[in-house]
């Protein structure tokens, strides 16, 4: 799939497989995008940190989270995360 085809990628986050399977889906987004390695690592990391606290700190340890592409003012591919 070429970065111009990618649509947003929304996840529930609910426990442990929410945070595994979102830091998974997101490594896989920004490779898609064409980030290189350490870039993909620092996207699933910070996922995966995001998402853990929805599960330890909201109310009914529940939440959502959305992967985007966007596009920078130069016309290269970026990537937003909105995690709630």
């Amino acid at each position: 799939m070429s970065a111009s085809e990618r649509t947003d990628l929304v996840l529930a986050v609910d426990g442990e497989v929410g945070i595994v399977t979102a830091r998974s889906e997101a490594r896989v987004f920004a490779r898609e995008l064409g980030f290189g390695l350490v870039d993909q690592s620092r996207i699933a990391t910070a996922v995966s940190e995001l998402t853990r606290n929805i599960v330890r700190y909201a109310t009914n340890g529940c939440g959502e989270v959305v992967i985007r592409q966007v596009t920078s003012l130069t016309n290269r591919p970026g990537i937003e995360i909105v995690v709630s």
